[in-house]
C-alpha cells in the first residue's frame, strides 16, 4: 500500500491509480480509474476527495484525499469492516479502538515502525473530538515549479 521509499500509494483494487507526493488536482480529476470519487469540500485553498472501495489483500478502505493551492497534502484512510460497525448507531469507543489497533498492524506490517520519512509522514490516530481512527499520510511541503526551476521563492 505505501511504498516507503517514494511515499506512493497503490492498491489491489482499483490496480491502475496511485497517489503520489506531488499530485496535482488537476492530474487526480483527469483520471477515470478512481471509484466513487465525490467531492467532501471545496473551501480554496483546500478540496477534500472521498473515494470508497480502495482494496488491498485483506482490507477495504475508505480515503479522504485533501489538496491545498491545487496539490496533494494528504490522504486520510480507514479500514471498513462490519466488525468495527457500519453506521453511527453502532459506534463504541471499543469498536473505534478496535479499527485504530487494525491499522496500527496494517501499518506495522506494511511500512514496519518507521513513521517519517523524506517524503511526509505516516501516523494511526484515534480522534475523540470525531470519533473516528484513521491512518494519515501527510507529504512535506513540495516546492512550487517556479520555486523549483529558478531557485527563488516564488510569489503569490
Amino acid at each position: 500500500m505505501i511504498e516507503r521509499s517514494s511515499g506512493c500509494l497503490r492498491w489491489e483494487r482499483p490496480a491502475d491509480v496511485v497517489l503520489y507526493p506531488g499530485l496535482t488536482l488537476a492530474d487526480f480529476l483527469a483520471s477515470d480509474a478512481w471509484p466513487r470519487r465525490a467531492l467532501q469540500r471545496d473551501a480554496k485553498p483546500w478540496s477534500i476527495w472521498k473515494v470508497d472501495d480502495l482494496r488491498t489483500k485483506r482490507h477495504q478502505l475508505t480515503a479522504s484525499i485533501s489538496f491545498h493551492d491545487e496539490r496533494l497534502h494528504s490522504i486520510s484512510l480507514a479500514i471498513v469492516d462490519p466488525t468495527f460497525g457500519e453506521s453511527w448507531s453502532e459506534w463504541s469507543l471499543e469498536r473505534e479502538l478496535a479499527r485504530k489497533a487494525a491499522h496500527d498492524r496494517l501499518l506495522g506490517e506494511d511500512i514496519g515502525l518507521q513513521r517519517s520519512f523524506v517524503w511526509g509522514t505516516v501516523r494511526s490516530a484515534y480522534d475523540p473530538k470525531s470519533g473516528g481512527s484513521s491512518i494519515v499520510v501527510q507529504y512535506a511541503a513540495q516546492p512550487s515549479k517556479r520555486r523549483a526551476a529558478t531557485g527563488t521563492p516564488s510569489v503569490r
